[in-house]
């Protein structure tokens, strides 16, 4: 069997598809504990403890991201116990099985566009790191494909099954993040693009290129999608507005969510076009492609979006408008987080799988010279052959470098020092235990996350600590307490406030995040006591998460 039939076989398919998986299982999910919480999966897992505890989810648009995550994270809390990898386990496998969603794509890609893309999502150093990370945009990353694949399908023909792969699509979107907002605005550009701009007679053709919109012209195309069809698209809507209502009302428990979900796209486009603490040059974007993917596949995706136009080719538009529009609209955004880059790097390695599509046509047309037939073949090995560094990046990224900042896409990540913190409060805290069965009592004034998730789900008594959230502490708190922590910017004023308590205590400085450095003031007994037990040397990190912890009662704030 050839390998053109092969590739084109179920069970060739089957092997290349699992392929990719494994290939990205293998570089998400070994060592999901390696790296430190993220100050925003502290945050993330303590909503999802909250459930874990008491059923219990409000969504607050001010400051967080949809409610999905939190409802896969308790799924993997109630399976494996609360721990970093349960925590980190579905972004992990979202990523892994992305190249699985691609599948209804392979009518516009072909199967080794497809692969070229199911590749490059699998080892792409961006992609990977935010998989190993308990954040929203993996998720919106798998929405997005199911969203595209839906839509380009039910335009070729409009059934119920592609009209609620589209919603689907849309809802895992906008239940992670309102960013779903501008993919939707980018597919709808597109779209558009492909339907004003595109030619039918573009592809079609005897080699088997598939036409966008099975060769209807403009009017017979829009005129398929409503003509008749109210079904699926009633279908698509009632389970776009099932999924979302039943997410943000925390499963049909608390409706005020439902007001939080359209009132989050105003507060953030407000902090979008203020740039909140998070504002870059316009340029951020196009920056970070570059050094993340190289100079190869921006190059590639260029020349499929300039191919695309000048053949006026209805599927290489659509692809195009997407890479273009979503490049240029989170551009302009003033505020940038590098994860966002995401939803621009997927359409892009989308134009890439295109291109590769074009070029195998290239070389099965027997009626083109052999010089051309050998060009395309070897534009279209090289954009396999570019997994290669990258793969090499994203392993060496997640096992070893998972902090180093001059990586662009490193961002205000948790340092490998912090375990030295944790080293010391477990230690410490193991005397206590040991000496008065309890758990220390402990002040906490502004590093609450993620310190308070790995204290949790190692057993402390969550009521025994004091979060302050900034303020500083009451001398009542002091006197009480036999830990104290806080940033630098706290620091100075919480040292004179211990001086003037009175009591006697030991202080250790440790790095937090880049530029953040965290004071924690133990009492000299307890600090003395650990150190005479071997300190770091009998308080050994990685410490096993608790499979059962301690459920507080439930805050009076929830009780009807």
């Amino acid at each position: 069997m050839s390998f053109q039939r092969l590739i084109g076989s179920r069970k060739g398919v089957f092997l290349l598809l699992g392929s990719l998986v494994l290939l990205a299982g293998a570089l998400r999910l070994p060592g999901l504990d390696l790296k430190p919480l993220h100050s925003d999966e502290g945050v993330n897992g303590w909503f999802t403890l909250r459930l874990y505890w008491w059923d219990v989810y409000r969504y607050r648009p001010s400051d967080y991201h949809g409610p999905f995550l939190y409802y896969v994270n308790l799924f993997f809390f109630r399976l494996l116990g609360p721990s970093e990898v349960s925590l980190r386990l579905g972004t992990a496998l979202a990523g892994a099985l992305a190249p699985l969603a691609l599948i209804p794509l392979s009518r516009y890609l072909g199967w080794l566009g497809l692969a070229c893309v199911g590749l490059l999502l699998s080892v792409s150093p961006t992609m990977v790191y935010f998989a190993r990370t308990n954040i929203h945009e993996t998720w919106l990353v798998l929405g997005s494909i199911l969203w595209a694949a839906g839509l380009l399908r039910y335009c070729a023909r409009p059934q119920m099954k592609w009209a609620l792969l589209a919603s689907g699509g849309a809802a895992l979107s906008f239940t992670n993040k309102e960013t779903a907002l501008i993919t939707g605005a980018s597919l709808l550009v597109g779209l558009g693009l492909a339907w004003l701009a595109g030619d039918r007679q573009a592809s079609g053709n005897r080699l088997g290129d598939p036409e966008l919109f099975s060769g209807a012209t403009r009017l017979e195309a829009l005129a398929s999608w409503f003509r008749g069809r109210s079904r699926p698209l009633l279908a698509g809507v009632v389970f776009f507005i099932g999924f979302v209502v039943l997410f943000f009302s925390s499963m049909l428990t608390w409706f005020s969510g439902l007001i939080g979900f359209f009132e989050a796209f105003g507060l953030w486009i407000g902090h979008g076009v203020t740039g909140r603490n998070q504002a870059k040059d316009w340029n951020y974007f196009l920056e970070l492609l570059l050094v993340c993917d190289g100079v190869l596949l921006l190059a590639a995706a260029s020349c499929a979006g300039l191919w695309s136009v000048v053949t006026r080719h209805r599927s290489g538009l659509f692809f195009f408008g997407w890479t273009i529009s979503a490049l240029l609209f989170y551009s302009a955004i003033p505020y940038k987080t590098p994860w966002c880059v995401l939803s621009i790097e997927l359409p892009l390695l989308l134009s890439c799988g295109w291109l590769v599509q074009q070029l195998t046509l290239v070389v099965r047309n027997t009626l083109l010279s052999g010089f051309w037939r050998c060009t395309a073949l070897l534009a279209l090995s090289s954009l396999f052959l570019v997994a290669v560094p990258l793969s090499a990046e994203s392993l060496e990224t997640s096992r070893h470098s998972f902090d180093d900042d001059d990586h662009p896409y490193v961002f205000v990540q948790t340092e490998r020092g912090y375990y030295e913190l944790l080293q010391d409060l477990f230690g410490v805290g193991d005397q206590i235990q040991v000496v008065e069965g309890r758990s220390p009592a402990v002040v906490n004034i502004d590093p609450k996350n993620p310190t308070r998730w790995y204290t949790i789900t190692r057993g402390w008594t969550y009521r025994k600590s004091d979060y302050l959230n900034g303020k500083l502490p009451t001398v009542k708190q002091l006197k009480a307490a036999e830990i104290v922590l806080c940033t630098g910017r706290s620091s100075r004023s919480v040292g004179q406030m211990l001086v003037d308590e009175g009591g006697s205590w030991h202080r250790e400085l440790y790095e937090l995040r880049p530029g953040v450095r965290v004071s924690a003031w133990f009492r000299s007994r307890w600090w003395d006591t650990y150190q005479r037990a071997g300190g770091r040397t009998s308080s050994v990190w990685p410490r096993p998460a608790h499979r059962e912890i301690r459920r507080p009662p439930l805050p009076r704030r929830y009780r009807k």
